[in-house]
């Protein structure tokens, strides 16, 4: 199998026009990309013995002419050379575009129309202000029943030309929005009508026969956007991870019953990284600078200015592990325009670990959370991830792509039958005195647990407690219940207790901390 790309076509091999075949095609597959699409067109040829030549189109006028390629799928034939042509578009306006033009016209000519009542009534306002300020200076004298008729007069005046200017500016925006929309119509159907790119491909068959031709070529005006919907069944303990995918395109050429797929790459980002630049540092010394040549200067310049670009904080890469592509199940079709259109790519589950956690000293709310791996094949995309409790629908996250084998940890929304209350201790007497030449502060809280579901659950408490940033300061935890982690999420006095509550039972944590320092100093943050 042998594949000819355009850039390397030389146009003096072609076949004369006239004696071309011309054939459009069918688009078979499609390869949506955040930014792109990679499109597959199939051709059933019955080549002749020898040399034929063959016009392919039209195709999409956002065709990439450089990427152009052309390979044999099934048939004795060898592709000679394939190029790009565009032809200038002869056919006349359609009746369609010709109605949605008129009403274009008419929904601008209504539009300006309502602007200019609401310019008409503001002028009007201004002048009625200006009969109020001169009315006011003329007869400031006057008591106000003497002039009360012609102030009902002008208030109403004022009233109506408000009430007039609120009415014409809603209507000049509602048909602004409308004349949009008719715009987008129209310049769809213009896309269809712009210069459209051709195909000649020369191919050579030995001795001729059917056979199946493909061309591919790169597309702009196609995106995707990933969806996904993060549902958490709590009875057998599984997340499932549903994804879709967004697809839109305004390519100019509909994809009628495609193989569609979407892909994690993306075609506008840098292929290759960063170059590095040594990073020089010195010490400095006040000292009388020498003259320095012109050539000198220019030369320290230059080397400063490369510095600063490879150091600066837009030189950095991001890396993935792969891509990964996500087929829509079935044959689809997209046409061309600016409708979106969502297809569900993947569905998978994963078991995890529920349990709940809470801050107490920031929420009394218990929240639920799920803890698990993400062990598909491929890599999520990320972005809006819809989360769901069950049926449920709880809020929504923002995730970054995953990866095969990331560790996860999610959460799924409060519950409201399991309550943790933190609040000063009453049984305990707080201590503040001198001790030594030292000052002492003690305090201790009670955290108090309450499931009121039937079946017992498993809570995580977080609670943060003073961390010394002095040694003259010391911080002692003594009296509190002994945590199960003292560095929760590697972070220094965040304390984690795991319990797990009984339907309802109470159960009590115990928190105590205290202070010491010297007396004539006191400690900030606390």
């Amino acid at each position: 199998m042998r594949i000819v790309c355009a850039a390397l076509a030389v146009a003096a091999l072609l076949v004369p026009a006239a004696r071309a075949a011309t054939v459009s095609g069918t688009v078979a597959a499609v390869t949506v990309f955040p930014g792109g699409a990679l499109v597959e067109r199939e051709l059933d040829l019955t080549l002749p013995p020898g040399e034929s030549a063959w016009t392919v189109g039209p195709l999409a006028p956002e065709l990439d002419p450089e990427s152009l390629a052309v390979r044999v799928v099934t048939g004795d034939a060898t592709v000679l050379s394939v190029a790009v042509r565009t032809d200038h578009p002869v056919e006349a306006p359609t009746d369609r575009e010709r109605d949605l033009e008129t009403r274009l016209r008419d929904l601008v000519r209504q539009a300006d129309g309502a602007a200019d009542r609401a310019n008409a009534l503001d002028r009007r306002l201004a002048y009625i202000d200006a009969v109020i300020r001169a009315a006011g200076q003329a007869r400031a004298g006057e008591p106000p029943g003497q002039w009360a008729a012609e102030w009902e007069a002008v208030s109403a005046g004022a009233q109506t030309a408000l009430a007039g200017i609120r009415d014409a500016r809603q209507a000049e925006q509602d048909l602004r929005g409308r004349a949009d929309a008719v715009r987008a119509q129209l310049d769809d159907l213009r896309t269809r009508r712009r210069e459209r790119p051709w195909a000649e491909v020369r191919v050579a068959a030995d001795p001729g026969g059917e056979a199946v031709v493909r061309l591919s070529y790169r597309v702009g005006q196609a995106r995707w956007e990933p969806r996904a919907a993060a549902r958490l069944l709590w009875g057998p303990g599984e997340v499932v991870l549903e994804t879709a995918a967004v697809v839109s395109q305004r390519t100019g050429e509909d994809w009628d019953a495609v193989s569609l797929s979407v892909a994690t790459a993306d075609p506008r980002r840098a292929v290759a990284p960063p170059r590095p630049t040594p990073w020089f540092v010195d010490l400095w010394e006040p000292r009388p600078a020498p003259l320095a040549s012109r050539a000198e200067k220019a030369m320290i310049a230059g080397a400063r200015t490369e510095a600063v670009a490879g150091a600066g904080p837009d030189a950095r890469a991001t890396t993935r592990a792969g891509v990964t592509v996500y087929r829509v199940p079935g044959r689809v079709t997209v046409p061309s325009g600016a409708r979106q259109h969502r297809f569900p790519v993947a569905s998978r589950a994963f078991p995890a670990k529920v349990f709940l956690r809470a801050f107490p000293r920031r929420s009394p709310t218990a929240f639920v959370m799920a803890r698990f791996t993400y062990d598909a094949d491929g890599i999520w995309p990320g972005g809006r991830a819809d989360r769901f409790r069950g049926p449920h629908y709880v809020g929504t996250g923002s995730q970054s792509p995953l990866r095969p084998g990331e560790k996860l940890t999610w959460a799924f929304g409060p519950d409201d039958q399991v309550d943790v209350t933190l609040r000063l201790d009453r049984d305990f007497k707080e201590k503040t005195g001198l001790f030594g030449g030292k000052r002492r502060v003690e305090r201790r809280y009670r955290i108090d647990l309450a499931n009121r579901h039937p079946d017992p659950v498993r809570i995580e408490v977080v609670v943060e407690t003073p961390v010394s940033k002095d040694e003259r300061l010391s911080v002692s935890l003594d009296g509190s219940t002994p945590p199960d982690d003292t560095a929760f999420q590697d972070l220094p006095g965040v304390l984690l207790w795991r319990r797990t509550l009984v339907p309802g039972a109470d159960e009590v944590l115990r928190l105590q901390y205290a202070l010491e320092f010297p007396k004539d100093l006191r400690p900030a943050g606390f």
